[in-house]
């Protein structure tokens, strides 16, 4: 199933290919402090593949906080949170926000915590169950 989404004003578009057409899809709302206040809730596989693009050079921004294990991938201009991007052994695995689906897609809600983890545990997990191939298209700053 291709699950297309982005950023509310469209300067950072993803496509994701989830490896099947099982509904529901399953989705996590996340109880840290950043996700909380901005209302994310996540997918993953690690049998999907994304792919991200952005308009400009300038148009996305990372935010990295806590733990410092991941990077919140953010549109610069409108402030739409898309993914989180996690680089473990030199490749990014990733997470995609539901909130930011072009189309509706039935999802399978439930609700995690990840206080108390390790960071090696935290990598460790995303390296298992987040999504391995993540590419950008950006274009270059020439």
């Amino acid at each position: 199933m291709l699950i297309q989404g982005g950023c509310h004003c469209g300067q950072l578009t993803y496509e994701l290919d989830w490896p099947d057409d099982r509904k529901p899809v399953p989705a996590r709302a996340c109880s840290c402090t950043y996700c909380t206040r901005f209302g994310g809730n996540w997918i993953s596989d690690p049998n999907a593949r994304l792919q991200i693009r952005a308009t400009s050079p300038d148009a996305m921004s990372r935010y990295r906080f806590g733990t410092k294990t991941a990077d919140f991938l953010f549109c610069s201009f409108c402030g739409v949170s898309i993914a989180a991007i996690s680089r473990i052994g030199g490749k990014d695995y990733a997470v995609v926000n539901v909130n930011t689906f072009s189309e509706p897609v039935t999802l399978a809600q439930s609700r995690s915590d990840f206080d108390g983890e390790s960071a090696d545990d935290r990598l460790a997990r995303r390296a298992q169950r987040w999504i391995a191939q993540v590419r950008y298209r950006l274009p270059s700053a020439d």
